[in-house]
């Protein structure tokens, strides 16, 4: 749409410069100036605003694991991703995966956050379709007193509108 704005512009600099001196060539540039400025401002708007498009709920998560190594330090996070958004295809993800000591009975009683991971994803999704992805976890050494429990929670993603053909 900013591309419009820039030819319509130019057509407006021409007819000016055709018509006019050197205030006509004055007003025309300074008009020309405008589009562009214009056109760059709706770029870095409409690039600033991809991080939005996809929500956390439209995405959906089938089978997510935590594969697990001996000392708990090295994982590897598994699953699929489902995108049912209908307008944009999901090109990135940040997901943030917590392990936490659970001390009690209950896998969620009184547990407390002892090693957390930001896991990146880049794949192209596009609307409702899905991908599977595999990706390492570190989390650093540590010592539990009880048993270990794990969570993830989508940070940020990134998206594209899909052009219609």
């Amino acid at each position: 749409m900013a591309w419009i704005a820039g030819v319509i512009a130019l057509l407006l600099l021409v007819v000016v410069v055709m018509t006019g001196g050197f205030r006509a060539l004055l007003l025309g540039l300074i008009v020309l100036a405008a589009a562009i400025g214009i056109f760059i401002l709706a770029e870095k708007t409409e690039e600033r605003g991809s991080h939005h498009h996809i929500s956390p709920p439209a995405l959906a998560f089938e089978k997510a694991t935590l594969l697990k190594s001996d000392d708990g330090t090295n994982n590897e996070l598994a699953g699929r991703i489902k995108n049912n958004s209908r307008k944009f295809t999901l090109t990135h993800l940040d997901i943030i995966v917590a392990m936490q000591d659970c001390p009690g009975i209950s896998p969620t009683s009184n547990c407390v956050t002892i090693g957390e991971s930001r896991v990146s994803i880049y794949e192209e999704i596009p609307p409702g379709e899905a991908r599977d992805f595999k990706k390492s976890v570190y989390f650093g050494p540590f010592n539990p007193k009880g048993h270990l429990n794990w969570s993830y929670s989508v940070s940020e993603t990134t998206a594209r509108k899909e052009k219609k053909h």
